[in-house]
């Protein structure tokens, strides 16, 4: 059995990266077909990944070395800086507008344990939020299976909680 041809790209992309990843991820229009779009349109959109690293100023550092043209201006002050910068806020940091392989990516690197964090105890909700839509997931190494599906999990249990005592099929229309 084949891999279909979209996993196929996805891991010629992932190839041009470090492979220092605990976890990938790619999510959005790009990957998934939107109502209303054709699958011309879908070709054309950003790809876009989150990279969980356990390692980040080591990884930046190798990509640096490997895709320096990545990188702002940041680049300039390298990989520890990079770092400080991706630690504020949700934990993650964006490179945008990248070429590869004939597409326009960008993708996000966030450590492993902030991923966990967030999945977990939803500290920003900023990539634990991503994982409850879809995502098509490419790969997992360290990253265990139970933060994600605890991260369902506590989703579903809120979503319950805040629908407690409502009509479902008509009030939640009317609020």
């Amino acid at each position: 059995m084949s891999l279909p041809s979209s996993a196929v790209k996805f891991h010629r992309i992932l190839a041009q990266f470090p492979q220092e990843l605990s976890f990938a991820f790619a999510y959005g229009s790009g990957v998934f077909q939107q109502a209303g779009a054709s699958a011309g349109e879908s070709e054309n959109n950003m790809l876009d990944f989150v990279f969980a690293v356990d390692d980040s100023v080591s990884w930046h550092k190798r990509n640096l070395s490997k895709n320096r043209s990545h990188y702002s201006f940041l680049k300039y002050f390298g990989a520890k800086r990079i770092n400080n910068v991706q630690n504020y806020g949700a934990g993650i940091y964006y490179n945008t507008l990248v070429p590869s392989n004939g597409r326009v990516i960008k993708y996000g690197v966030i450590s492993t344990d902030m991923l966990i964090e967030d999945l977990l105890r939803w500290k920003t909700l900023y990539v634990a939020g991503r994982l409850h839509k879809p995502v098509a997931v490419y790969l997992i190494y360290t990253l265990g299976l139970a933060e994600s599906h605890g991260n369902r999990k506590n989703s579903r249990e809120s979503s319950d909680r805040i629908m407690n005592g409502w009509n479902r099929d008509t009030e939640l229309l009317w609020h």
